[in-house]
């Protein structure tokens, strides 16, 4: 039997348009992994996991820093067990912030190195292109740089 450790849904704008690419190729429901349903949804997806799973892969704590792509942990629940993805469906309204993640990964990313170091050492491993684990290996080594680097305030 099938561990479902959570399910995952589409979002969309204010206004109900799906963020993302369609997806009508694919099954309904399709069991993926963060990692596969990223390079086929390319748009945004609202995850929902079982309480067990988020307590058994609790988000790290990067001392100075204060954020760690959620995408790491998602990836983390994701071993554990299989996750259900509804394409049809959306279940989460959005809008992108001039102050938000999206607009600003830059400086997130100076900002925050050893928590992207974090997400994209354990990427090269789980992608599945060589394409894809060598800009996982140069976003390594930007967050290396990052760390040397005078840090951006707050």
């Amino acid at each position: 039997m099938v561990r479902v450790v959570g399910l995952c849904f589409r979002k969309t704008d204010a206004q109900g348009h799906v963020l993302g690419h369609d997806c009508a190729d694919l099954p309904v429901p399709w069991d993926a992994t963060p990692v596969l349903a990223g390079h086929r949804v390319r748009g945004e997806l609202a995850y929902v996991f079982r309480r067990e799973a988020m307590a058994a892969v609790p988000f790290p704590v990067v001392a100075g820093e204060k954020f760690v792509p959620d995408q790491y942990a998602w990836n983390r629940i994701g071993d554990l067990g299989t996750i259900r993805f509804y394409l049809d469906r959306a279940v989460y309204r959005c809008e992108y912030l001039e102050d938000g993640y999206t607009r600003n990964f830059s400086t997130h990313l100076r900002r925050n190195p050893r928590g992207f170091f974090l997400f994209y050492a354990a990427q090269i491993r789980r992608e599945p292109h060589i394409m894809d684990k060598l800009k996982a290996i140069a976003r390594c080594a930007q967050c290396l740089v990052y760390r040397l680097m005078p840090r951006v305030r707050a």
